[in-house]
């Protein structure tokens, strides 16, 4: 199978037809041979190139499927189901719960074995570390922050039944909360901010799983906003650039959080309940998706873009956005 490619030329032979049809309207007749010899210099620049079938995996660092692993106490997966050669990138899961059980004592062990493993496949990895509830249907596994926060400091928290389990969300605005979470941000990135494997760190402090939808509830939109931005500025001092900070792109699909979040009446709504567009202000802070069916809603594609060409974030106007991405 052959495929022809055009280079630059093709904008040349434009601008010489162009010029040509001009020069035509001026009165000045373009002799036949001129012509002929324009089209056989565009031709000679066409390029014929025919690429090898082929049925090995095609490896693009930076691109492609990833493997998530679970990194918890009875399913860790290193290896379970297989070596996966056709990835390159794995993305270790576990949360805050799992990592400090008991203030000030880290269980990094899972964490580290799961790092081993993949790493000496010569996977590339990046983390899923959640400081908010975890949920794993699969594992029945379900559990939320560390439970001495409530035990011991009386942090509230609001309970959710979700796919069958009840799991707690901690109240953000809580100022142990907050202070409990820097130190242990802290610890993690102190303890992998130099390991070479490591490429990317999920920011997944708000949220089931992490993924900046379903929290905790919030007296009003400035309240939500201000937390959400405190949470990003914990996790960005944390690392302090020392490695690529991924955000998740999520839209608030419950209809009833409070305040309400799920239907945002423009573009720019739906930046700022969710903070993005402070997001957009880090400059090692990028945008990801899980899954792909659910980033084929409007909103969530644009501050991808934003994220990718890392231009000073400036909100565009929904009607024209939609009209480059309908």
């Amino acid at each position: 199978m052959g495929y022809t490619l055009r280079k630059a030329a093709g904008r040349k032979t434009a601008a010489w037809l162009l010029g040509a049809a001009l020069v035509a309207q001026g009165g000045t007749a373009v002799s036949p041979g001129t012509a002929e010899a324009g089209a056989a210099a565009a031709q000679a620049k066409l390029v014929r190139v025919t690429p090898d079938l082929t049925n090995e995996v095609l490896h693009n660092p930076g691109m492609g499927w990833v493997l998530i692993d679970n990194a918890i106490p009875g399913h860790l997966d290193a290896g379970r189901t297989g070596a996966y050669p056709e990835v390159d990138n794995v993305a270790v899961l576990t949360h805050w719960g799992e990592l400090e059980p008991t203030e000030g004592q880290f269980e990094w062990s899972l964490l580290d074995e799961a790092i081993d493993y993949w790493s000496n496949l010569g996977k590339r990895i990046h983390f899923r570390i959640s400081t908010d509830a975890m949920m794993i249907s699969g594992y029945s596994y379900a559990k939320s922050v560390p439970e001495w926060l409530f035990q011991q400091y009386g942090v509230p928290y609001q309970e959710r039944f979700d796919q069958g389990y009840t799991f707690k969300l901690p109240d953000y605005t809580h100022p142990v909360f907050m202070e409990k979470l820097e130190t242990f941000l802290q610890a993690f990135a102190d303890r992998y901010r130099n390991d070479p494997r490591l490429d990317i760190v999920d920011l997944r402090g708000y949220g089931t799983w992490g993924e900046w939808h379903s929290g905790h509830d919030f007296d009003s939109y400035s309240e939500r906003i201000a937390t959400l931005r405190t949470i990003i500025d914990k996790w960005d001092d944390a690392w302090n650039g020392d490695k690529i900070l991924a955000l998740s792109n999520s839209y608030e699909w419950r209809s009833e959080m409070e305040p309400s979040v799920s239907t945002p009446a423009s573009y720019e709504d739906y930046m700022s309940w969710s903070a993005f567009d402070y997001a957009l202000t880090k400059p090692n802070l990028t945008f990801r998706r899980d899954g792909a069916a659910g980033a084929l809603r409007r909103d969530p594609r644009q501050p991808c873009l934003q994220a990718f060409s890392r231009t000073t974030p400036q909100l565009t106007p929904r009607s024209t956005w939609r009209r480059i991405y309908k």
